[in-house]
């Protein structure tokens, strides 16, 4: 019997594409998505393996309650992948609190709860499971105006490898750390494309990833292959930044 997934922010960019990729291989599904949206025919047509919750993770009230039925055991599956993510562009002298709470909030605050839920409901289910967090290059090397969400991201793997201490003494889970490049989705496909020969510079590959390049390792990860892999995060970049002088590496 395949195991039951819950993805935040599976309604768009990675998130969709690792919730369409691991319906396709047999999972069930619980997917969490914040804004109204067009209900795909393949998420419509099977309830008895695709469940869609509606929720705002940056609201607290939201949060407790999801957290709570995680704990109790009223919301089931075997895996959690912290996917949701938000980010803003501003810079350091004009921050307010609501700038670094907003996205901390999603970014960081949410994916630890629900880990901490997850864990608690694994423990009474006496269940092995799996986290992933879904990090960001950013988190290592940080852009202008970006550093909230930098920030936030390291936060998240920092996080993601003292998890993985903890549960892995308990006998609960593993924990890992997916960190993607650039990335092409619908969000930020329209910057890139404006921005793309800057982009690319320090990219040793010379081209973007997808989202199945996402998805398809952490669908290594869930498996049962990854199982001696804990407290890791991999970087998704295509070789970015490997070298300062990344454009005078060329061919001769």
């Amino acid at each position: 019997m395949k195991k039951t997934i819950l993805i935040t922010g599976a309604t768009s960019g990675i998130g969709e594409a690792m919730a369409y990729n691991f319906f396709k291989k047999g999972y069930n599904l619980i997917l969490f998505y914040k804004k109204k949206i067009k209900i795909q025919k393949w998420q419509k047509n099977n309830p008895k393996h695709v469940k869609m919750i509606k929720i705002d993770l940056g609201i607290q009230k939201d949060l407790d309650k999801i957290c709570y039925d995680i704990k109790k055991s009223k919301i089931k599956f075997d895996i959690l992948i912290n996917n949701a993510g938000i980010y803003n562009f501003k810079e350091s002298l004009d921050f307010r609190f609501y700038d670094l709470i907003t996205e901390f909030k999603i970014n960081c605050f949410a994916p630890v709860l629900l880990s901490s839920s997850f864990a608690l409901q694994l423990k009474k289910r006496k269940k092995r499971g799996k986290i992933i967090n879904i990090t960001s290059f950013a988190s290592d090397m940080p852009s202008f105006g970006r550093s909230i969400y930098a920030a936030s991201k390291a936060a998240l793997k920092i996080f993601t490898k003292t998890l993985a201490a903890e549960l892995a003494a308990l006998n609960l889970a593993t924990v890992n750390g997916v960190s993607p490049g650039v990335i092409p989705t619908n969000i930020n496909k329209d910057i890139i494309k404006k921005n793309k020969t800057k982009l690319l510079k320090p990219i040793s590959l010379k081209k973007f990833g997808s989202t199945n390049d996402i998805s398809n390792y952490v669908e290594f990860l869930i498996s049962e292959k990854s199982n001696y892999i804990n407290g890791t995060t991999l970087e998704i970049s295509g070789g970015k930044f490997l070298i300062q002088n990344q454009e005078d590496a060329k061919k001769k």
